[in-house]
């Protein structure tokens, strides 16, 4: 679009449009963003305005040029020569005027401009006048020089790197899209070759219609096909390629290498440009290896572990059916002298502490192997405080300790927990504070809230824990020098409630704010809107005579598969006193699976590792024969880990009882099974 310019004359006529027409010219002039100037090389005129020339901070110039000097004031003494000889030219061979330099701002800064100029000249060809315009330059420097460093970064990122980068551009796809996607230039990096070990020479040497053939020999046969999988995935899908595959390098030695890449589509689909990069990651996939041979080593180990620890407990438990069995059996015999009666209650004690303590082994490998089973409730832990008093009471009353409970601060608190697993707990710890208390002293379970936890807090009036053998608490049988007392103990009580309560959500802590005694803190999360469950009570065997009652009168055959002759008479000693029970056993368990259909007795009680078959084979004989298949069949196994229980419930046992055998839990079988009466 042309503006409009009158005649001469029209000025002359009509001063207003002059006026009119010179304001228009001046708004355009100053609200474009450039600088204009005239130089009158006849008079040695010079003027300067703009909005332009305003953004550097001068004012307007119309003053008299008399040498290069001015100009030189204004341009960066860097640039001042060629900007002198561009002008130059101009004037004595009319060359055009067209210059990038810095021009100077009123400030002392410097900014990239573009000047472009034409002149006027006389009839003789002389210059009479010079005419120009500037504008700014510098947001395009600043563009361009980002754009360097960018490309700078790049390089120096890819040079770090050693990652090969490469380029597969498709035959004619420029020309002729329909045959984009055929097999084309292939261009790639220095690096792209020598991670197969060539060298530059080698490099420059390969012929460029054969380097994609070359590279793919390299491949490992048995991921060349799979390669090409990926590609035709790539070209039916369009999403990026990421792959890792073998390489034969230099003198044949394999590396991993990982291709990424992506492709741009021309619009039928077909492939344009592919680009990507090659990484080295050999190292990697060899710490990988490393990595996946420590973890299965240590899973081994840890399985190693486990099974010694399963073995051994069940080795432990057979002796210790016979052990605590005969020793409760001698402590119930009236015909006995009372000081034989103490000796077996000694026997029957240490086969428990015994017992405890293979229990505890047991619970932190299974806590270490991350393979403990919780069942998580809503509970009130204060029910689980005052069943744990009851198991302490008679200890406490022996050294006339007072066991006393402060809920008011937390009473209908909830928390979500195992309650099997908490009991087991504040077990450990009050019976700690009992054990280390005075005579007379006193053993204090409170409750506290603090900010979201309850804090259970279990403290006694005995000696206390120095400080210097606090660090010490939680370490695996270290009883702090309490060994070489006549206190029992195995130094594996803390370290389990603490891993207990750790895996529960909780935490134990040992603080020293009682004085005299110790204190231990356990603190949970306080459950919300959660429905609560009471926590199963356990009985309490406060009398070791007291026989269990059976809830039916008919008679009952037992059937027991067991070769440990022990185990047998035991159960049989058991068994006598009551009436309607008769047990029928067997060593062999050949012989034990005839006589059972034979004589179809109305349980079946069996061990799990017996000679020639086990439990679960002579069980799955039992469920498929059509004879016995309803028969309740109980397992009575001294192979007591949580794994082994789920193991056989799963395979069908209707009950699995471990030894060393608590009779009341079997008396409680007997009651399910036999009696309508039973709970």
């Amino acid at each position: 679009m042309s503006l409009w310019l009158p005649e001469d004359n029209a000025f002359i006529d009509n001063p207003e449009l002059l006026k009119d027409t010179l304001s228009r010219y001046r708004r355009l002039l100053n609200g474009g963003g450039y600088a204009f100037w005239e130089w009158g090389l006849t008079n040695g005129s010079y003027r300067c305005g703009g909005s332009f020339w305003e953004k550097l901070g001068h004012q307007d110039i119309d003053a008299p040029l008399t040498s290069t000097e001015f100009i030189q004031e204004y341009v960066h003494p860097d640039d001042f020569g060629f900007v002198y000889n561009a002008l130059m030219d101009h004037l004595r061979h009319n060359t055009p005027v067209d210059i990038v330099y810095r021009i100077r701002a009123a400030d002392g800064t410097y900014w990239w401009t573009q000047a472009s100029a034409s002149s006027t000249r006389d009839g003789s060809g002389r210059v009479t006048h010079m005419t120009g315009v500037n504008f700014d330059l510098s947001h395009l420097k600043e563009t361009e020089k980002a754009l360097r460093l960018s490309e700078s970064r790049h390089e120096r990122v890819l040079a770090s790197s050693n990652d090969g980068i490469w380029e597969w551009s498709a035959t004619d796809a420029s020309t002729n899209p329909k045959k984009a996607g055929r097999v084309g230039k292939f261009h790639t990096s220095y690096s792209f070759w020598e991670h197969l070990g060539y060298s530059e020479v080698e490099i420059d040497a390969l012929p460029e219609n054969e380097r994609l053939s070359i590279w793919k020999s390299h491949i490992h046969p048995h991921d060349l096909q799979k390669l090409h999988h990926v590609l035709m995935k790539h070209f039916v899908t369009k999403q990026p390629i990421d792959f890792e595959y073998r390489m034969f390098g230099e003198k044949g030695k394999m590396f991993w290498m990982r291709t990424r890449g992506n492709s741009i589509f021309n619009i039928h689909g077909r492939m344009i440009l592919m680009s990507g990069i090659n990484i080295n990651i050999t190292q990697l996939k060899e710490s990988e290896e490393r990595v996946r041979k420590a973890r299965d080593e240590a899973e081994k180990a840890n399985q190693s572990k486990s099974n010694f620890l399963s073995s051994i407990s069940h080795e432990l438990r057979t002796p210790l059916n016979a052990i605590l069995g005969f020793s409760r059996l001698l402590a119930t015999d009236k015909t006995l002298k009372p000081t034989h009666i103490e000796n077996a209650e000694y026997i029957n004690d240490a086969g428990k502490h015994l017992l405890r303590l293979i229990n505890d082994v047991l619970d932190l490998a299974q806590i270490e192997a991350e393979k403990l089973s919780l069942s998580m409730e809503a509970v009130l832990p204060a029910q689980l405080v005052e069943e744990s008093f009851k198991y302490c009471k008679a200890s406490a009353e022996e050294n006339q300790i007072s066991l006393m409970f402060d809920q008011r601060q937390a009473q209908n608190l909830v928390i979500q927990v195992d309650p099997i697993r908490l009991r087991q707990c504040l077990l450990n710890l009050i019976s700690n504070a009992v054990k280390y208390n005075v005579a007379g002293g006193e053993v204090v379970v409170h409750f506290a809230k603090d900010s979201q936890n309850l804090i259970i807090s279990v403290s006694d009036t005995g000696p206390g824990i120095p400080e210097e053998k606090q660090s010490s608490l939680f370490e695996m049988f270290n009883r702090l020098g309490a060994e070489r007392s006549a206190i029992e103990g195995s130094g594996l009580g803390l370290v389990l409630t603490k891993q207990l309560a750790a895996a529960m959500g909780g935490d134990l802590l040992y603080c020293d704010e009682s004085a005299p005694g110790a204190c231990f803190k356990l603190s949970f999360p306080i459950a919300a809107d959660a429905s609560l469950n009471k926590p199963q009570a356990q009985q309490v065997e406060n009398d070791k005579t007291k026989k269990i009652e059976l809830l039916f009168p008919e008679s009952k055959n037992i059937f027991y598969i067991e070769d440990n002759e022990s185990n047998i008479r035991l159960l049989d000693a058991w068994l006598e006193p009551y009436s309607q029970l008769t047990l029928l056993s067997q060593a062999d368990p050949f012989l034990g699976l005839y006589e059972i259909r034979s004589k179809l007795p109305d349980m079946i009680l069996l061990d799990i590792n017996l000679p020639g078959i086990s439990g679960y084979e002579i069980l799955k004989v039992l469920k498929q024969d059509p004879l016995t298949y309803h028969l309740p069949v109980v397992a009575l196994s001294a192979s007591a880990m949580a794994t082994d229980v789920e193991k056989g419930l799963k395979m069908g046992f209707d009950e699995y009882l471990t030894k060393p055998l608590d009779i009341d839990k079997l008396a409680s079988v007997f009651n399910r099974f036999f009696s309508s009466k039973a709970a």
